[in-house]
């Protein structure tokens, strides 16, 4: 259990320091979305780059792995829809942004830190595989669901073209692209400017970690006039659920590189993407979502190191072994 510990305590550590630095107001709150654009428009995408550009194409694309994390993720949203809008009589809108919370990891503030604190240089191509799940297949399938729901006498073709169109212009799409094209025909990258994204690429974790501390700062708990099955679904959907059911894929689909095997379970253990709240505003919906976001990254060091624990993921790494071992407790 220690050395769980040993991987997990780091990441929340600096998580509890940027919460810590905007309530004691080192930094105002109201900055830290500056700070959160940084990420997702210099860091991130310089990593993902990096990471995609220095590796043979066979390598980056994994079909086993884009068809076990896009499936079970996709499984997981389907079913979280359908219970809350047919047993717990939800709106359609909020059972979407459920699902959508239950099934898209935040994997870029916290679950790529989680995952290189335990594997190193290879988790950078498992955050653009999980990326590119989330930014082609869960996001785009809750935002034009979510849209549809408020205006259901457009087609929802339209409402997905519009959606695919936004994301398509993100910093992290076009690097996704750049960097999978770098890596196909083998582009030589500058000095300069491989020491330049190399830089930027260094800096994503720590600052990533801030910042989630930072927004939780900014969240609170009270006023919250919605029950508290609405924080408990997605919560329980996000961090039990959604690992268990990768792992069933894994059993299920052929075996892949181990490291990837570990990367895809230790990704979907992480909380809902930090997002939530704003996708959530424009349907009135934010105040439970940020309260849902707050309880979700709480619970998920205590959940994410009990995974760790059960799932014995160190050791899993450093033998090299079968997924189906490492589920069960060593003697």
């Amino acid at each position: 259990m220690l050395a769980v510990l040993a991987v997990t305590t780091p990441i929340f550590l600096l998580i509890a320091t940027g919460f810590l630095i905007v309530r004691r107001g080192v930094i105002k709150a109201s900055e830290m979305p500056t700070l959160g654009r940084l990420v997702t428009s210099v860091a991130l995408p310089a990593l993902i780059f990096y990471s995609l550009s220095q590796r043979n194409f066979s390598e980056v694309i994994n079909p086993v792995f884009l068809l076990a994390y896009g499936f079970g993720s996709l499984l997981l949203f389907v079913a979280v829809l359908w219970f809350c809008h047919n047993v717990r009589k939800q709106p359609l809108v909020t059972s979407v942004l459920n699902a959508m919370a239950s099934s898209c990891c935040n994997s870029g503030f916290i679950g790529f830190p989680l995952v290189l604190a335990l594997l190193g240089p290879i988790t950078a191509v498992a955050l653009a595989l999980c990326m590119i799940i989330e930014n082609v297949l869960i996001i785009p399938l809750g935002l034009a669901l979510s849209e549809w729901s408020q205006h259901r006498n457009r087609p929802i073709r339209e409402s997905v073209g519009k959606t695919m169109a936004l994301l398509a212009k993100s910093p992290i799409s076009l690097s996704i692209v750049a960097g999978l094209l770098a890596s196909f025909l083998q582009l030589p990258i500058p000095a300069p400017v491989f020491k330049a994204v190399e830089m930027a690429a260094g800096a994503s974790g720590a600052i990533a970690l801030f910042t989630i501390g930072g927004k939780l700062a900014g969240l609170s708990l009270r006023g919250l006039g919605s029950s508290w099955w609405e924080i408990i679904i997605p919560t329980v959907g996000k961090l039990v659920l959604h690992p268990l059911i990768m792992i069933l894929m894994l059993m299920i689909l052929p075996p892949f590189d181990p490291q990837l095997q570990v990367a895809a379970v230790a990704m979907a253990c992480s909380p809902m993407l930090s997002i939530y709240p704003i996708l959530a505003a424009q349907y009135n919906y934010d105040g439970t979502a940020a309260a849902t976001l707050l309880v979700a990254t709480i619970v998920s060091f205590f959940t994410i190191s009990l995974a760790f624990w059960l799932f014995d993921a160190t050791h899993f790494v450093q033998q090299g072994a079968s997924i189906l071992p490492t589920l069960f407790l060593q003697p």
